[in-house]
């Protein structure tokens, strides 16, 4: 069986075609755990609604405990032998779930993933009606644990990231709860994949993510940026020094998305600009010993180090190649 598990909090404009598109998947034996996380806009009473017409539906009424901690009263409560974690304001592919389960077992792999996709309000509520033509699915290819952590640290994908594309044996990750912080999702998935020994990954996007205006992607350049240099520095502790390669993967993120903030930060002259200063000091006391002997390549260390040494000029070169 599978649960799903998704936090609501005041999206009960997106609910019906949210969980609508779940009970309509092919694969039949689910049962979807809906988190009604305090809730102030009537999204309780939808969930409650959706239990009434569905006994595979279980609604879990709770104080705002913020997506970690509707994530974990999820969990807590799931049943199945794998678990999957969708978004109250998105909906999923018919063939999604079964796509994933087909996969996992298909080489005993702990987690298995697929694509999402961006769509609008209107596409989304087209797409939960599980009426679009199916696809037949690409071949599975498989992961190994470096594969997955190097996708999570990749400047040019969010796919590794995110929890809602993915399908996890509940004994890989029951007991390891999520924290409430800036990408949370990064954090998490982390730790999931130091513990897992192999992934399957089946290039169909097969769940749709909805852009909305209250959308955190559209929202400008802000000091969430600190929060999540704070929370991929979490992530690098997390890794065993060992694990060379992974924690290369880790610091070129942590460097390229510092320089470019701190780039960013000087253009628009934003308050918090000391902020992100001192982060950069910490980076570099942190990391600048095991940095030169990484496997970072040499053009991105002398990048590094140069903008340590004379960052007017670092930003003077990346302002030209930015034009």
């Amino acid at each position: 069986m599978v649960s799903i598990i998704v936090p609501i909090y005041n999206v009960k404009k997106f609910l019906d075609d949210c969980i609508g598109s779940i009970l309509g998947s092919d694969y039949r034996d689910l049962e979807v755990i809906l988190v009604d996380d305090g809730s102030t806009d009537g999204s309780g009473d939808v969930c409650d609604l959706w239990a009434a017409r569905d006994q595979r539906v279980e609604v879990i009424h709770q104080a705002n405990a913020g997506i970690a901690g509707a994530r974990n009263a999820g969990m807590a409560a799931a049943r199945g032998e794998y678990l999957l974690f969708a978004d109250g304001d998105d909906v999923i592919d018919r063939q999604m779930v079964g796509t994933l389960v087909a996969a996992i077992e298909g080489g005993d792999y702990d987690l298995a993933m697929v694509l999402g996709r961006s769509v609008t309000e209107d596409e989304a509520a087209v797409l939960a009606q599980g009426k679009n033509e199916p696809a037949a699915p690409p071949t599975a290819k498989s992961l190994s644990q470096d594969d997955l952590l190097r996708g999570l640290f990749d400047l040019t994908t969010f796919q590794y990231q995110v929890v809602w594309n993915k399908l996890y044996r509940r004994a890989l990750v029951e007991d390891v709860p999520f924290r409430q912080m800036a990408s949370e999702d990064l954090e998490w998935n982390t730790r999931v994949s130091l513990k897992a020994r192999k992934a399957v990954f089946t290039a169909a996007e097969l769940y749709y993510y909805v852009q909305h205006n209250a959308s955190v992607m559209h929202q400008g350049f802000n000091r969430t940026a600190l929060d999540r240099f704070d929370t991929v520095m979490e992530c690098l502790d997390h890794i065993p020094e060992k694990n060379s390669v992974a924690r290369t993967h880790c610091m070129v993120y942590l460097y390229k998305t510092f320089l470019y903030v701190r780039h960013k930060c000087e253009v628009k002259q934003v308050p918090f600009i000391n902020e992100v200063k001192d982060f950069g000091k910490k980076l570099r006391a942190k990391t600048s010993r095991e940095l030169w002997h990484s496997r970072l390549r040499l053009v991105d260390k002398l990048k590094i180090f140069g903008f340590y040494r004379c960052p007017w000029l670092y930003n003077k070169m990346i302002a030209r190649t930015s034009k």
